[in-house]
Protein backbone atom coordinates (compact mmCIF):
# COMPACT_ATOMS: atom_id res chain seq x y z
CA UNK A 1 0.00 0.00 0.00
CA UNK A 2 1.39 3.37 -1.04
CA UNK A 3 1.99 5.66 1.92
CA UNK A 4 0.84 9.31 1.78
CA UNK A 5 3.54 11.73 0.75
CA UNK A 6 3.50 13.74 3.98
CA UNK A 7 2.73 13.36 7.67
CA UNK A 8 -0.08 15.88 7.26
CA UNK A 9 -1.68 13.95 4.42
CA UNK A 10 -1.58 10.79 6.52
CA UNK A 11 -3.17 12.70 9.40
CA UNK A 12 -6.01 13.89 7.16
CA UNK A 13 -6.56 10.38 5.84
CA UNK A 14 -6.69 8.92 9.32
CA UNK A 15 -9.08 11.65 10.46
CA UNK A 16 -11.38 10.86 7.54
CA UNK A 17 -11.27 7.15 8.46
CA UNK A 18 -12.41 8.10 11.95
CA UNK A 19 -15.34 10.21 10.79
CA UNK A 20 -13.57 13.56 11.11
CA UNK A 21 -13.70 15.87 8.10
CA UNK A 22 -10.71 17.96 7.06
CA UNK A 23 -12.60 21.08 8.17
CA UNK A 24 -13.25 19.58 11.62
CA UNK A 25 -9.61 18.59 11.96
CA UNK A 26 -8.58 22.10 10.91
CA UNK A 27 -10.90 23.61 13.53
CA UNK A 28 -9.51 21.27 16.18
CA UNK A 29 -5.89 22.13 15.43
CA UNK A 30 -6.45 25.76 14.49
CA UNK A 31 -4.57 25.15 11.23
CA UNK A 32 -6.02 25.46 7.68
CA UNK A 33 -6.61 22.10 6.03
CA UNK A 34 -4.30 23.03 3.14
CA UNK A 35 -1.47 23.66 5.60
CA UNK A 36 -2.15 20.44 7.48
CA UNK A 37 -1.58 18.50 4.25
CA UNK A 38 1.93 19.95 3.96
CA UNK A 39 3.07 19.18 7.52
CA UNK A 40 6.35 17.26 7.18
CA UNK A 41 6.25 15.49 10.56
CA UNK A 42 4.80 15.50 14.08
CA UNK A 43 7.38 18.07 15.20
CA UNK A 44 5.33 20.62 13.25
CA UNK A 45 2.69 20.32 15.98
CA UNK A 46 5.07 21.07 18.85
CA UNK A 47 3.60 24.53 19.34
CA UNK A 48 0.15 23.13 20.15
CA UNK A 49 -0.98 22.53 23.77
CA UNK A 50 -0.42 19.01 25.07
CA UNK A 51 -4.09 18.66 26.05
CA UNK A 52 -5.12 19.36 22.46
CA UNK A 53 -2.65 16.81 21.08
CA UNK A 54 -3.91 14.23 23.54
CA UNK A 55 -7.48 14.90 22.45
CA UNK A 56 -6.40 14.45 18.83
CA UNK A 57 -4.71 11.16 19.69
CA UNK A 58 -7.88 9.89 21.37
CA UNK A 59 -10.10 10.97 18.48
CA UNK A 60 -7.84 9.24 15.94
CA UNK A 61 -7.01 6.21 18.12
CA UNK A 62 -3.27 6.96 18.06
CA UNK A 63 -0.79 5.61 20.63
CA UNK A 64 0.03 8.31 23.16
CA UNK A 65 2.60 9.81 23.11
CA UNK A 66 4.55 7.62 20.66
CA UNK A 67 2.83 9.04 17.60
CA UNK A 68 4.52 12.39 18.23
CA UNK A 69 8.07 10.99 18.22
CA UNK A 70 8.01 8.13 15.73
CA UNK A 71 7.37 7.83 12.00
CA UNK A 72 3.68 7.37 11.12
CA UNK A 73 3.63 3.57 11.37
CA UNK A 74 0.30 3.83 13.14
CA UNK A 75 -2.09 0.90 13.61
CA UNK A 76 -4.76 0.55 10.97
CA UNK A 77 -8.05 2.23 11.92
CA UNK A 78 -10.61 -0.10 13.45
CA UNK A 79 -13.80 -0.77 11.53
CA UNK A 80 -16.57 1.75 12.34
CA UNK A 81 -18.55 -0.83 14.34
CA UNK A 82 -15.48 -1.61 16.49
CA UNK A 83 -14.21 1.88 17.36
CA UNK A 84 -14.34 2.80 21.04
CA UNK A 85 -15.59 6.32 20.19
CA UNK A 86 -15.39 7.75 23.70
CA UNK A 87 -17.43 10.81 22.66
CA UNK A 88 -20.58 8.68 22.31
CA UNK A 89 -20.16 7.09 25.74
CA UNK A 90 -19.38 10.51 27.24
CA UNK A 91 -22.57 11.89 25.65
CA UNK A 92 -24.69 9.09 27.12
CA UNK A 93 -23.22 9.62 30.59
CA UNK A 94 -23.71 13.38 30.31
CA UNK A 95 -27.38 12.92 29.38
CA UNK A 96 -27.78 10.67 32.45
CA UNK A 97 -25.67 12.90 34.71
CA UNK A 98 -25.40 11.45 38.19
CA UNK A 99 -27.06 8.16 37.26
CA UNK A 100 -24.88 5.01 37.39
CA UNK A 101 -25.16 3.06 34.15
CA UNK A 102 -24.07 -0.53 33.64
CA UNK A 103 -21.88 -1.20 30.62
CA UNK A 104 -24.64 -3.40 29.19
CA UNK A 105 -27.13 -0.53 29.50
CA UNK A 106 -24.81 1.82 27.63
CA UNK A 107 -24.29 -0.90 25.02
CA UNK A 108 -28.06 -1.20 24.59
CA UNK A 109 -28.43 2.57 24.18
CA UNK A 110 -25.66 2.80 21.56
CA UNK A 111 -26.40 -0.61 19.98
CA UNK A 112 -22.79 -1.63 20.61
CA UNK A 113 -21.15 -4.71 22.03
CA UNK A 114 -20.27 -4.61 25.73
CA UNK A 115 -16.58 -5.07 24.86
CA UNK A 116 -16.69 -1.96 22.70
CA UNK A 117 -18.25 0.05 25.53
CA UNK A 118 -15.64 -1.29 27.95
CA UNK A 119 -12.81 -0.18 25.65
CA UNK A 120 -14.36 3.29 25.38
CA UNK A 121 -14.84 3.40 29.16
CA UNK A 122 -11.17 2.62 29.74
CA UNK A 123 -10.14 5.46 27.43
CA UNK A 124 -12.69 7.85 28.91
CA UNK A 125 -11.44 7.15 32.43
CA UNK A 126 -8.03 8.54 31.49
CA UNK A 127 -9.58 11.48 29.67
CA UNK A 128 -12.00 12.85 32.31
CA UNK A 129 -9.60 14.21 34.88
CA UNK A 130 -10.13 15.94 38.25
CA UNK A 131 -10.46 19.68 38.03
CA UNK A 132 -12.68 19.69 34.97
CA UNK A 133 -15.91 20.19 36.90
CA UNK A 134 -17.04 16.59 36.50
CA UNK A 135 -16.01 13.26 38.01
CA UNK A 136 -16.12 9.88 36.28
CA UNK A 137 -16.49 6.85 38.53
CA UNK A 138 -15.59 3.58 36.81
CA UNK A 139 -16.26 0.50 38.94
CA UNK A 140 -15.41 -1.89 36.11
CA UNK A 141 -19.05 -2.76 35.39
CA UNK A 142 -20.73 0.63 35.85
CA UNK A 143 -19.95 4.21 34.89
CA UNK A 144 -21.18 7.37 36.59
CA UNK A 145 -20.50 10.90 35.43
CA UNK A 146 -21.46 13.53 37.97
CA UNK A 147 -20.47 16.97 39.20
CA UNK A 148 -17.13 16.89 40.98
CA UNK A 149 -17.40 17.36 44.75
CA UNK A 150 -17.10 20.92 46.02
CA UNK A 151 -17.24 22.38 42.52
CA UNK A 152 -20.58 23.99 43.40
CA UNK A 153 -21.27 25.07 46.95
CA UNK A 154 -24.67 24.60 48.58
CA UNK A 155 -25.87 28.09 47.67
CA UNK A 156 -24.99 27.58 44.00
CA UNK A 157 -26.74 24.19 43.94
CA UNK A 158 -29.81 25.74 45.52
CA UNK A 159 -29.94 28.52 42.93
CA UNK A 160 -29.42 25.95 40.16
CA UNK A 161 -32.30 23.82 41.44
CA UNK A 162 -34.53 26.88 41.56
CA UNK A 163 -33.51 27.78 38.01
CA UNK A 164 -34.25 24.26 36.74
CA UNK A 165 -37.57 24.32 38.57
CA UNK A 166 -38.39 27.64 36.88
CA UNK A 167 -37.73 26.02 33.50
CA UNK A 168 -40.20 23.26 34.31
CA UNK A 169 -37.59 20.59 34.96
CA UNK A 170 -38.29 18.24 37.84
CA UNK A 171 -35.99 16.99 40.58
CA UNK A 172 -33.69 13.99 40.45
CA UNK A 173 -35.75 10.74 40.26
CA UNK A 174 -34.00 9.66 43.46
CA UNK A 175 -35.72 12.59 45.19
CA UNK A 176 -39.08 11.21 44.10
CA UNK A 177 -38.09 7.84 45.56
CA UNK A 178 -37.28 9.62 48.80
CA UNK A 179 -40.78 11.13 48.74
CA UNK A 180 -42.18 7.63 48.26
CA UNK A 181 -40.25 6.44 51.30
CA UNK A 182 -41.49 9.33 53.39
CA UNK A 183 -45.08 8.59 52.39
CA UNK A 184 -44.85 5.00 53.64
CA UNK A 185 -44.48 4.68 57.43
CA UNK A 186 -43.59 1.00 57.08
CA UNK A 187 -40.64 1.44 54.71
CA UNK A 188 -37.64 -0.29 56.37
CA UNK A 189 -34.57 1.79 57.03
CA UNK A 190 -36.22 5.20 57.13
CA UNK A 191 -33.63 6.28 59.69
CA UNK A 192 -30.96 5.86 57.04
CA UNK A 193 -32.48 8.63 54.93
CA UNK A 194 -30.35 11.11 56.87
CA UNK A 195 -27.37 9.73 54.94
CA UNK A 196 -28.81 11.08 51.66
CA UNK A 197 -28.08 14.69 52.54
CA UNK A 198 -27.95 15.94 48.94
CA UNK A 199 -31.32 14.38 48.13
CA UNK A 200 -32.92 15.86 51.21
CA UNK A 201 -31.45 19.28 50.34
CA UNK A 202 -32.85 19.05 46.81
CA UNK A 203 -36.27 17.96 48.12
CA UNK A 204 -36.21 20.98 50.45
CA UNK A 205 -35.27 23.26 47.55
CA UNK A 206 -38.27 21.99 45.56
CA UNK A 207 -40.49 22.40 48.64
CA UNK A 208 -41.42 18.73 48.55
CA UNK A 209 -40.44 18.30 52.20
CA UNK A 210 -40.12 20.54 55.22
CA UNK A 211 -38.13 20.31 58.41
CA UNK A 212 -40.05 18.42 61.02
CA UNK A 213 -40.85 20.16 64.29
CA UNK A 214 -40.66 16.84 66.17
CA UNK A 215 -37.70 15.99 68.35
CA UNK A 216 -35.07 13.75 66.80
CA UNK A 217 -32.81 11.12 68.32
CA UNK A 218 -30.52 11.14 65.27
CA UNK A 219 -27.94 13.54 66.65
CA UNK A 220 -27.27 16.53 64.42
CA UNK A 221 -29.66 15.33 61.71
CA UNK A 222 -32.77 17.46 61.36
CA UNK A 223 -35.79 15.26 60.57
CA UNK A 224 -37.92 16.10 57.56
CA UNK A 225 -41.47 15.28 56.61
CA UNK A 226 -43.57 15.71 53.52
CA UNK A 227 -44.70 19.22 52.70
CA UNK A 228 -48.39 19.72 53.62
CA UNK A 229 -49.28 20.23 49.94
CA UNK A 230 -47.58 16.94 49.04
CA UNK A 231 -49.30 15.05 51.86
CA UNK A 232 -52.66 16.45 50.77
CA UNK A 233 -52.07 15.55 47.10
CA UNK A 234 -51.14 11.99 48.12
CA UNK A 235 -54.27 11.65 50.23
CA UNK A 236 -52.30 11.19 53.45
CA UNK A 237 -54.36 13.88 55.20
CA UNK A 238 -57.66 15.62 54.60
CA UNK A 239 -56.06 18.98 55.42
CA UNK A 240 -53.35 20.96 53.71
CA UNK A 241 -52.81 22.95 56.88
CA UNK A 242 -54.88 21.30 59.62
CA UNK A 243 -56.38 23.48 62.34
CA UNK A 244 -55.01 23.11 65.83
CA UNK A 245 -58.05 21.12 67.01
CA UNK A 246 -57.95 18.70 64.02
CA UNK A 247 -57.70 14.95 64.85
CA UNK A 248 -54.26 13.43 64.64
CA UNK A 249 -53.37 11.84 61.27
CA UNK A 250 -50.37 9.99 59.93
CA UNK A 251 -47.68 12.56 59.12
CA UNK A 252 -45.90 10.45 56.55
CA UNK A 253 -42.56 11.91 57.68
CA UNK A 254 -39.46 10.95 59.59
CA UNK A 255 -40.15 11.21 63.27
CA UNK A 256 -39.10 9.32 66.38
CA UNK A 257 -38.89 5.61 66.99
CA UNK A 258 -42.46 5.65 68.20
CA UNK A 259 -43.82 6.08 64.66
CA UNK A 260 -41.22 4.02 62.77
CA UNK A 261 -40.66 0.27 62.77
CA UNK A 262 -37.41 -0.94 64.29
CA UNK A 263 -34.49 -1.58 61.90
Amino acid sequence: MTQPATFGADLLTRARDHGLTSEELADLLGIPAARIRTLPGPEALNHLPGALLRTLAERLDLPWPDWLTTPPTWPAPAAPHERPDTACVHAVLSAALGQPLHLSEIAAVLDWSTDRVRAAADQLTTRVRPGGGTRLTNTGDTLTLDVAPRTLDHAARQRLNQLLHAHGLGPDPHVLHLIHQLSDPYTPGRYRLHEDVDLVDEALDYQLVVHSTEASDLGSFHPVELHPDVKFSLGITQYRYPPEDAPAVDTGGIGTKADSPPL
